[in-house]
């Protein structure tokens, strides 16, 4: 097999074809010029948001397997991003499903997904075959697992802080800074993170005495673990009602959500009302996120609607300027109007001009 390569490598080689030294924090490697380097044993690759969508997935693959963690297991991957699905086959594609003509395989992709993938890219180049629960590849399955931990330690990879809560960490200077300061509680986070995806029944008390830690990326993996709970998290619901009006818009989001599948239906449309409506306390990506849960749990409540319409007008009278990482509450509004068929939007129009 050919050298593994990923998109990280392309800096790197072009600063060692023109010369230029390659800086200690460029990811990636050379595979020309003269600072190229040994072929490496494995590629890194990720997920994380995809314009108005948010999942966050990390991958390694080394000549033959490719193990895949998604942090995330509850979004489907096929999630309707605007741009993907102005292309008629994907929209034919989730057609299909809906309609009920796909096979397993073809439905695996609006389905959850699991927290581990393992696949033979040899004799599986399509990765159909998940081998992570086969006792036959744990050995394989526990080198790819710690391969992949230790690159996300070795990044100090970003993906462990929401990016809802970016603004409220790098201040005047960068996540990158940040992740490498010692206000960044990173072992922790990669603590938390691991048990909300590992975790059981067992570690609820740990998941809600996360959701009194002051750190607020702390807070967002112990309710995701509750999340992925699902109902077996039902005797932490008091511990969710709590956060489930926290300043921190992916904990509230997510505590809402819980209660949501939990039946606490109430108390979970007033978190989202609230954070849909609170203008001067969460912020375009918070709206964004919230949005993107009500479309998974697909509430179209008319306290919903209401909401998401009162949202419409709210940003159609007080636009706010709109650049690559943010205002994509402004490409869910319609895609959610429209899905329910639930009337036209106001705020679409300027959006979709800068962007499509």
């Amino acid at each position: 097999m050919a050298r593994l390569m990923t998109f990280a490598d392309l800096l790197p080689t072009l600063l060692s074809i023109i010369g230029v030294q390659i800086p200690d924090y460029v990811q990636g490697s050379a595979f020309l010029g003269e600072q190229k380097t040994k072929d490496p044993q494995y590629a890194y690759l990720s997920r994380q948001r995809m314009d108005e969508r948010y999942d966050l997935v990390r991958a390694v693959r080394d000549k033959q397997y490719r193990y895949i963690r998604n942090y995330m297991p509850f979004r489907i991957t096929m999630q309707h991003v605007r741009t993907l699905f102005n292309d008629p086959s994907a929209q034919s594609w989730e057609d299909a499903f809906k309609a009920g003509k796909t096979n397993a395989v073809q439905s695996q992709f609006f389905l959850p997904k699991p927290v581990e993938e393992l696949y033979d890219t040899e004799n599986d180049p399509w990765g159909i075959n998940n081998l992570a629960s086969d006792p036959a590849f744990a050995e394989v399955l526990a080198r790819m697992r710690n391969v992949e931990t230790e690159w996300m330690r070795k990044i100090r990879d970003v993906g462990l802080i929401p990016e809802t809560e970016y603004s409220d960490y790098f201040g005047g200077k960068s996540m990158y800074d940040y992740m490498r300061s010692e206000a960044c509680p990173f072992e922790e986070l990669m603590k938390a993170s691991d048990l909300a995806l590992f975790g059981g029944p067992d570690d609820i008390d740990t998941f809600v005495g996360y959701l009194k830690n002051e750190n607020s990326a702390v807070r967002y993996w112990g309710v995701t673990g509750l999340l992925i709970l699902k109902d077996a998290a039902r005797p932490a619901i008091p511990a969710l009602k709590e956060v489930a009006f926290d300043k921190a818009g992916a904990v509230a989001t997510f505590a809402a959500e819980a209660l949501y599948g939990l039946g606490e239906i109430e108390t979970a449309r007033r978190s989202y009302i609230n954070l849909l409506g609170s203008m001067d306390v969460y912020d375009s990506t918070d709206r964004n996120f919230a949005l993107n849960s009500i479309d998974a749990i697909n509430d179209a409540s008319p306290e919903a609607l209401e909401a998401i319409q009162k949202l419409d007008q709210d940003l159609t009278k007080n636009p706010s300027p709109v650049t690559s990482t943010s205002g994509y509450e402004r490409r869910m509004i319609p895609y959610l109007l429209k899905k329910w068929e639930a009337g036209s939007v106001a705020s679409d129009q300027p959006f979709t001009k800068i962007f499509n």
